[in-house]
């Protein structure tokens, strides 16, 4: 499927909202940004108008998947569609033979029972693994993560993790309270930096407490490292109504990492990460996930994005909001 000189066709699958950015990404890496899939004739206008001012997209807006998938033949297809069409649209894809990278949640609708969800997101992996297709879910804070875990082990190797945490609150935009709400929109990528700074590790489910009302949606507990450690742990999801407009924050320890957003010499975005370890500049971290997926790496897998998604899940459980 791929364009001559193996340039990969790329399709995103909703791209007027955060999709404009990953379509973005994906043209600055060597996609070849294919198509997109919109919701009616006038957001297809209007998102290929955007498209085409921010990298010069001349390809194709879709209302079906179907004539998409069929018409186009992309390799690569990036699920950014609303959460409840997640898992149908990443099926399809996946059934057309294409790789898949899907926006978090990975499979959410609010309803459905965690063991519904999951036995769902499990059919995805193996419908990928049976394929030998490359499936990943798109949370750019496990590639934070690893970032992080590098500065510690390279600043600060004498000092033992005994506690992390993590917030990540954005602006409240006239959206009424709900920390389910809240939680699912930015909980997946706190449990994904907390996965990448410990590879392996466990939830001590009896040590959860949860604290949901409003905006405000935290889950406090123990994380169980590979190596038998215990992590005090707390993560915290909110919005803000003012200023700071975002707050991204991972503190190890008592050692603050403020995630902050700045232009590198050629005015594209990129991460810069402030701490009393250092200040480190860095590509933003979605433009690096997309760059390891290019080059046929998921950098949240299956087996993790399953666990990402189980945590969600249960940490709703406990807070009885499920």
């Amino acid at each position: 499927m791929s364009t001559q000189g193996g340039q990969k066709k790329v399709a995103v699958l909703g791209a007027s909202g955060i999709g404009r950015h990953h379509a973005n990404w994906w043209a600055l890496e060597g996609g070849d940004v294919c198509a997109f899939l919109g919701s009616s004739p006038a957001s297809i206008a209007a998102t290929r108008d955007v498209l085409a001012e921010m990298f010069g997209f001349e390809g194709r807006g879709y209302d079906s998947l179907g004539d998409l998938l069929t018409e186009e033949e992309p390799d690569i297809v990036d699920v950014c569609t609303p959460n409840a069409c997640h898992y149908a649209h990443a099926e399809e894809a996946l059934g057309a033979g294409c790789d898949v990278l899907c926006e978090k949640p990975f499979v959410y609708e609010r309803g459905v029972a965690r063991d519904e969800l999951l036995d769902k997101a499990l059919g995805l992996t193996r419908l990928a693994e049976d394929g030998d297709q490359l499936f990943g879910l798109c949370t750019q804070y496990y590639v934070t993560g690893e970032l992080i875990r590098g500065y510690w082990a390279e600043n600060a190797p004498e000092q033992a993790i005994t506690g992390v945490t993590a917030t990540l609150a954005s602006p409240f935009r006239e959206r009424p309270p709900g920390p389910v709400d809240v939680w699912v929109d930015l909980g997946p990528h706190l449990i994904a930096a907390l996965q990448a700074l410990f590879p392996g590790s466990t939830v001590d489910w009896a040590s959860v407490e949860t604290e949901f009302q409003d905006y405000l949606a935290r889950a406090t507990f123990t994380l169980k490292t590979a190596d038998g450690q215990s992590i005090h742990s707390e993560l915290t999801t909110n919005r803000t109504f003012g200023d700071p407009s975002h707050v991204r924050r991972l503190c190890i320890n008592e050692c603050p990492f403020e995630i902050q957003g700045t232009r590198d010499a050629d005015g594209a975005f990129c991460s810069k990460i402030v701490s009393p370890l250092g200040t480190f500049i860095e590509s933003d971290s979605l433009r690096l996930l997309v760059r390891r997926f290019l080059g046929g790496e998921a950098a949240v897998g299956p087996s993790t994005a399953l666990a990402n998604l189980d945590r969600m899940l249960r940490f709703i459980e406990v807070a009885g909001l499920a």
